[in-house]
C-alpha cells in the first residue's frame, strides 16, 4: 500500500486522535517494506506530545493490530 493509502486509511478508523498523528507520522516515516525505526523523541518533537503520549498511542496501535514492534538496537 502506498503511503497516501495508508494515511487515508487512518483518518478512516476508529483510534483515539492521539494514535492517528502517531501514525501518521510513522508512515511519514516508513520504508518501502513498511518498516520504520524514528526514535520516541524524534515521534514526540513531530507530533508535539510529550514522551508519555506517544508510549500510549504506540501503546494503542500495537493493541489494535494497526503496528507490531520490534526491538531495535545500534551497536
Amino acid at each position: 500500500m502506498e503511503k497516501y493509502e495508508l494515511s487515508k486509511n487512518v483518518f478512516q478508523s476508529q483510534l483515539k486522535p492521539r494514535a492517528r498523528l502517531v501514525l501518521n507520522c510513522l508512515i511519514y516515516h516508513c520504508n518501502k517494506n513498511g518498516e520504520c525505526f524514528p526514535a520516541l523523541k524524534t515521534i514526540a518533537a513531530e507530533c508535539g506530545y510529550g514522551l508519555t503520549t506517544v508510549k500510549r498511542a504506540l501503546k494503542d496501535l500495537v493493541e489494535s493490530e494497526f503496528i507490531t514492534k520490534q526491538a531495535h538496537f545500534i551497536i
